[in-house]
Formats: structure tokens, C-alpha cells, sequence
């Protein structure tokens, strides 16, 4: 998902959290963790540039070999 900088991120419900009240201009902050043996769920928090998530280069990349990639959003305004 083109990630330029993966690490360990504890904190990452606050940063999320930080980020829908007080917006961010730093990228998108994108939150992943392993779920069950061969699932992986990750979280995207800003939709301005576009849901990387949603990309068709992305879910082809992801699905590659057979794997299933799926991509969900929400847009709620209220």
C-alpha cells in the first residue's frame, strides 16, 4: 500500500483519534494487524487523497497469487 514507513505504533488509536478531531497534512496514517492466521486488517483513517485502499493497482497487488483482497468505506457525514 506503498507504506514508506512501517513500525510499531501503540499509540495508534490515539493517533487515529487525533487525526478525525483535529485533521492532519502529514500523510495518511494507515493502521494494520494480523487477525487470524493469514488475515490481515488494515485501517485507513483519511480519505483526501483518494483511499489508497481502493486503488486498483493496490487490491491487485494484495490479491496477487490467489489472495483475497477486499476494500470498505465509510463516508459518514453526521
Amino acid at each position: 500500500m506503498e507504506v514508506s514507513d512501517v513500525r510499531v505504533v501503540p499509540d495508534g488509536l490515539e493517533r487515529a483519534t487525533g487525526r478525525l478531531v483535529h485533521g492532519a497534512d502529514d500523510g495518511v496514517l494507515l493502521l494494520g494487524r494480523e487477525v487470524a492466521a493469514d488475515w490481515t486488517l488494515v485501517v485507513e483513517i483519511e480519505g483526501t487523497t483518494g483511499w489508497v485502499g481502493m486503488r486498483a493497482t493496490v487490491l491487485a497487488s494484495l490479491s496477487a497469487g490467489g489472495r483475497t483482497a477486499v476494500s470498505v468505506c465509510a463516508d459518514r457525514t453526521s
